[in-house]
């Protein structure tokens, strides 16, 4: 029997799958075997922890010590959590017969490449059915969910040194989610959620799950599509609002990377623009790759995290200093010029800081650990670090001398840094982890060691400059637009490509004055993309600029357009004027729906601002896009 759920009943419906996947008291296992590695595996996962776990296999009384019973009707009670580990033809009879035993939350990691063409539209029907019985499901499509030192319905191995920890992460591949339960100790994760097709639980369905949760303190989220928009906005927001950092790998930037995910999760990946704008609005961080994505979530992992992104740095050697400086500059967060009694206090205990005092060759051969408890204490005492770093190149490979000196250089780096101090970090550039006895020894302080040059130095310079969005202020009300927006009066009976005269009368309608283009005064081009998934997005560029365009969500306070027009580049027009005319255009692309696309340039560094519209594009009437929730265009 089917049953019509309510949006606010299907949210208490995923709500208590995710528990019963996250934290099952009971699980049945659909095709329990110890025919093959995957059933193994897959068992041994299942039974870890305390959870009751019984198969269900009408050839077997047991597999690897767990009951089995021949059918879901002999089962003696209904279990929190199904894993149907059976073929892709047995998928739908053997989905009917759980749900005929009570059984409401599913893992079903079936319907791979394997599947062939009918795979997405099984996986539709799968969701279909269990939707309608009130009950959700994770996949088709994926691995399952890994959870330390818990119950795993995962169907691949996760390593014995796989550690709890307090970073939560949902993605759309298995292969990422088994990358990371295969950096074993690196780093300690709450959870891993392979969500594969998305015809139940979605990326948003956890989002609002992990925000609730108190164990889980960071996300990380690798996406090859966004199914629902509004829904992956609020639960981005509900995470930011509660503290949480987010980390996002968003892939599908290419043609062909667009391809790939189409072929793997059925759908679109959406524009870059809007999901950047959807980012900036949520305060998510982008990370840029793989590698980018690990380190943030390695320093996320950690009890204490950078508060800001001021680096004090040590190395080994001038040449590794200046390969530092070159890092820190593309990673964004160029070295600043240390103030001269910093500096002078530096070149009285290491005397290459004559020379270069941040980075810093401290290497010395007599005296090794006081010159360095001298260098970080120096450093931690001025006040103008948030973080200490030790760039020591290491690998399980370096000889007793190296690993010696590497053991002094990160003991005077933690006796500099207590734990109301600038935060301790060790960066390498090699790429491996470091000799066991000095990973001991930052393990057990909790210190990060960062694995990729750049890549670790961008990890710092997002992480440390991380901070909840602010709410919005008046005049960025996101509520549906409403009769007190302008009109369109003659303009509403228009479709299409407006002449520069009506775009013009458009502009004026929200306090907009024309100006002459070949002012040449400074100001910014701003473009509305024809994509309203995530809301109105428009794509800031200053004049005149070759940069990539800034991406920003409509409707738009006063002080978030000042900070726009700050970050696209305008120092000196973003607090007057513009910053007003920002306002307007962007509170006009939220009121107007009709109004499909736009390009326009704000001039204007004095007393006034003025627009200049050379392109504005109307849908129909009858052809109002309503994906944002904005209310019908006034008349």
């Amino acid at each position: 029997m089917e049953t019509d759920l309510s949006p606010a009943a299907e949210a208490v419906a995923s709500e208590r799958a995710l528990d019963a996947l996250l934290a099952p008291r009971s699980v049945a296992v659909f095709g329990a075997s110890d025919r093959t590695e995957l059933h193994r595996v897959t068992l041994a996962n299942v039974s870890a922890g305390e959870t009751t776990v019984v198969g269900v296999n009408p050839n077997r009384r047991e597999a690897l010590g767990v009951p089995c019973v021949p059918s879901a009707g002999a089962l003696p009670f209904a279990p929190d959590l199904a894993v149907l580990l059976v073929g892709d033809g047995a998928l739908e009879p053997t989905l009917a017969d759980a749900l005929g035993a009570g059984i409401r939350a599913f893992v079903v990691p079936g319907l791979g490449n394997d599947a062939g063409p009918d795979g997405p539209a099984l996986a539709e029907r799968l969701g279909a059915a269990v939707r309608g019985a009130g009950g959700t499901l994770l996949g088709p499509n994926c691995m399952g969910a890994a959870v330390p030192g818990g119950c795993s319905p995962w169907v691949g191995t996760l390593p014995p040194s796989l550690q709890r920890g307090t970073v939560a992460v949902a993605t759309q591949s298995g292969a990422i989610g088994e990358a990371l339960t295969g950096l074993g100790p690196r780093l300690p994760l709450r959870c891993v959620v392979s969500l594969g097709y998305e015809s139940g639980l979605d990326t948003a369905d956890l989002c609002r799950h992990f925000a609730a949760e108190e164990e889980t303190r960071a996300v990380g989220l690798f996406l090859e599509t966004v199914r629902r928009p509004a829904e992956l906005r609020a639960g981005l927001e509900l995470l930011a609002a509660s503290g949480k950092p987010v980390v996002c790998l968003k892939v599908g930037r290419s043609p062909a990377a667009a391809r790939a995910a189409r072929a793997h999760t059925g759908a679109d990946v959406g524009s870059d623009g809007g999901f950047a704008a959807l980012a900036r609005a949520t305060g998510t961080l982008l990370a840029d790759s793989y590698g980018d994505f690990v380190e943030m979530l390695d320093l996320l992992s950690r009890r204490r995290r950078p508060r800001g992104y001021r680096i004090g740095a040590v190395t080994l050697s001038g040449g590794e200093a200046a390969l530092l400086a070159d890092g820190a500059q593309a990673a964004g967060i160029p070295f600043p010029p240390t103030p001269p009694e910093l500096a002078e206090a530096l070149a009285a205990v290491a005397p290459s800081a004559a020379h270069s005092p941040n980075p810093l060759d401290g290497w010395v051969v007599a005296e090794t650990e006081a010159t360095y408890r001298r260098i970080f204490a120096t450093m931690a005492a001025s006040g103008q670090f948030d973080v200490l770093l030790a760039q020591l190149d290491m690998t399980p490979h370096i000889g007793a001398l190296e690993q010696d000196n590497a053991l002094t250089i990160v003991r005077a780096l933690l006796a500099a840094t207590p734990p109301d101090g600038p935060l301790p970090v060790v960066l390498s550039q090699q790429g491996e982890a470091p000799p066991p006895a000095v990973a001991a020894v930052l393990d057990a302080a909790d210190v990060p060691v960062l694995r990729n040059g750049v890549s670790g130095l961008r990890a710092l310079a997002a992480v440390g400059g991380w901070s909840p969005p602010r709410a919005p202020g008046p005049g960025a009300s996101r509520a549906p637009a409403t009769a007190a927006a302008p009109p369109l009066g003659e303009l509403a009976a228009l479709a299409g490509a407006l002449t520069t005269e009506e775009g013009q009368a458009l502009l004026a309608r929200y306090g907009l004055r024309a100006a002459d283009a070949r002012e040449g005064r400074d100001g910014v081009h701003v473009a509305l993309l024809p994509d309203r998934a995530y809301g109105p997005v428009l794509a800031l560029r200053a004049c005149g600029a070759t940069a990539a365009p800034l991406h920003v969500l409509a409707p738009l306070d006063r002080l978030a357009a000042q900070e726009a027009l700050l970050d696209a580049g305008l120092q000196r027009s973003a607090r007057g004027p513009l910053a007003d005319a920002l306002t307007a255009l962007a509170r006009l692309a939220f009121e107007q729906p009709r109004v499909h696309a736009f390009e326009v340039a704000l001039l204007g560094d004095g007393p006034d601002a003025r627009a200049v519209a050379s392109s504005v594009t109307l849908t129909a009437p009858w052809e109002r896009d309503r994906r944002d929730g904005a209310a019908p265009a006034p008349a």
